[in-house]
């Protein structure tokens, strides 16, 4: 830890000696959020790491990521998480020693239905009217 010393002799009669330790700062990388498709982008929790601005990380930090797909749509898959073939609104991310991407991609929804068939046999017999059956 670094340690700084002074000495003060300004106030005239007594010098004081001052004696500061400062903590150093954690190195903090960058977390950038992105997201394709139709819903908002992921969130992080926590915000950031102790002595980090928001959206900044120390190295190793365990990150729970949250995803919101608009409705009528579906995540697809996750990118750079622990778990990038998840398709669940939640995942993680340790952060590396450097800045990094998470990205969530939402697909939309397809329909599901059934086709009915329904096999129909026409009997008509021509007719003998001119302009056909009335």
């Amino acid at each position: 830890m670094p340690v700084v010393a002074w000495f003060d002799d300004s106030g005239g009669d007594d010098g004081e000696i001052f004696v500061r330790r400062f903590q150093p700062q954690p190195a903090c990388y960058a977390l950038n959020l992105d997201h394709t498709g139709n819903g908002d982008g992921p969130t992080a929790a926590p915000a950031n790491s102790t002595g980090c601005p928001v959206g900044q990380y120390t190295a190793g930090q365990s990150i729970a990521l949250t995803a919101s797909p608009a409705s009528g749509w579906h995540i697809d898959r996750w990118t750079g998480t622990a778990n990038d073939n998840s398709t669940s609104t939640s995942n993680t991310v340790t952060m590396p020693a450097a800045n990094h991407l998470v990205s969530v991609a939402y697909e939309e929804d397809t329909a599901t239905g059934y086709w009915v068939y329904f096999p129909v046999t026409l009997d008509v017999a021509p007719s003998s009217r001119p302009g056909g059956v009335k």
